[in-house]
């Protein structure tokens, strides 16, 4: 008899383990499955933001003309390098414009 409920406890016990490894299984099919669906919404929004706006995917910047570029450097370089230091108004003119996508 005491073997027997000793049997029946062990077998309840595999069972409810069994039951668990079942529940965490199905938990992880459905945590995948959310991840998948959430997936697919935030992707569907992005292309629908990408369409409806495209400036917004590619931040186009505006590149000033040579002569532009290089009146903001003077403008810059006389405001912050006395007349008298050629080298350094030469090196920081350079520097300033190739800021603006120009090579001297």
């Amino acid at each position: 008899m005491l073997l027997q409920q000793f049997y029946l406890l062990i077998c309840v016990n595999v069972l409810l383990a069994e039951r668990d490894d079942v529940f965490l299984q199905l938990k992880k099919i459905w945590e995948l499955e959310m991840v998948k669906k959430m997936g697919i919404v935030v992707s569907g929004a992005a292309i629908v933001l990408l369409i409806a706006n495209p400036g917004f995917a590619v931040a186009k910047s505006k590149r000033l003309t040579l002569e532009q570029a290089w009146s903001v450097c003077k403008a810059e370089i006389d405001r912050n390098i006395p007349k008298a230091d050629h080298s350094a108004r030469y090196s920081a003119g350079g520097a300033c414009l190739l800021r603006h996508g120009y090579r001297i």
